[in-house]
């Protein structure tokens, strides 16, 4: 590498150009980036080498995850799990609806998450139902388990009215427990301190 080079480093937004480190190197021909002045010299600082290709781009610190998370786990600092189980394909039963959901937001990007929802809310709809469900039509025994549960596969399963009885009962009996946790919260000391506050 020639020495003979004095700079001063063109990497756009360097702290102090006049304290580079070490030796200088031309920056590539190809070079399609901002550059700072005309010298056309990088020093051989870490960062200035990534900004010009000379250098691999930073990696993130530390071991790597056992686990495989999605793009939402690291940046939250809490793992999720990139895949969960399907649904399997026949729905016997329902016993109970626990839950209710527009997406799956383990799936989706940091992005996704801060925008509004883009899709109209029943295009993907999901349902999460406790019941009987059947691997394959063979499957004479089946299994209860709980399962997210598309809506036009509940409806593929069960009458529209079947389905809104199901739903309402859910409703219901949210509504119901919304009240008593409400006013379970109002007649704790947790609740007196923030009104204190």
């Amino acid at each position: 590498m020639p020495t003979n080079l004095t700079g001063p480093c063109c990497r756009p937004r360097f702290p102090d150009p006049t304290k580079p480190s070490g030796f200088f190197r031309k920056i590539p021909a190809d070079n399609q980036k901002e550059v700072f002045g005309d010298s056309g010299q990088v020093c051989k600082k870490a960062d200035c080498w990534r900004y010009f290709g000379y250098k691999e781009e930073k990696q993130k610190a530390g071991r790597p995850r056992k686990r495989p998370v999605t793009e939402a786990g690291p940046s939250t600092g809490v793992p999720v799990a990139v895949a969960e189980d399907p649904c399997p394909p026949i729905v016997v039963k329902v016993d109970e609806v626990w839950g209710v959901r527009y997406v799956n937001i383990a799936s989706m990007t940091e992005a996704e998450r801060g925008n509004k929802l883009q899709l109209p809310p029943h295009t993907n709809l999901e349902v999460l139902c406790h019941g009987h469900f059947r691997r394959t039509e063979d499957d004479d025994n089946g299994f209860y388990c709980a399962f997210w549960v598309p809506l036009f596969k509940l409806h593929k399963f069960f009458s529209r009215e079947e389905v809104a009885a199901s739903m309402d009962y859910f409703e219901n009996g949210l509504y119901t427990e919304l009240n008593e946790g409400l006013d379970a919260f109002e007649q704790s000391d947790e609740f007196a301190q923030q009104q204190d506050e």
